[in-house]
């Protein structure tokens, strides 16, 4: 706001997009699913006081704690939420550590996030507003 001038009504930001998707990812990796037909979301604040929404979490419409024990694939996944939701909260950490940043990726959910708004393509990200 201090560099754009904006009043805080016109500043978003990306709220937990990046982490919801890779929520989405890992469990879609360890489902062999496609993170398409997952719905699970990170809410909060983006790192340390961030928090993976169990309750609400689909895959394919059927609640992911219940996924596992009905699961249609040979390989039975067993997901472990907590590792899973851990490796999210620390992922900036490591690429950070590795390459410096991951402002690539804020760019990318920025661009996701226009694109959909001016197309009007009515999808739903988890954005923050001041």
């Amino acid at each position: 706001m201090e560099t754009t001038g904006f009043e805080s009504n016109r500043v978003i930001g990306t709220g937990t997009i990046l982490d919801t998707a890779r929520l989405r990812a890992l469990i879609g990796y360890n489902c062999g699913i496609s993170p398409m037909s997952i719905h699970a979301y990170i809410i909060g604040e983006h790192g340390d006081s961030e928090l993976a929404v169990w309750s609400s979490a689909m895959i394919g419409g059927v609640p992911i704690t219940n996924f596992c024990e009905d699961c249609p694939f040979e390989q039975k996944c067993n997901l472990q939420l907590e590792e899973i939701f851990e490796e999210v909260k620390n992922s900036a950490y490591k690429i950070i550590e590795k390459k410096g940043s991951d402002q690539l990726w804020y760019s990318f959910c920025y661009r996701c996030t226009c694109r959909s708004y001016n197309k009007k393509m009515k999808e739903e990200y988890s954005l923050h507003q001041y």
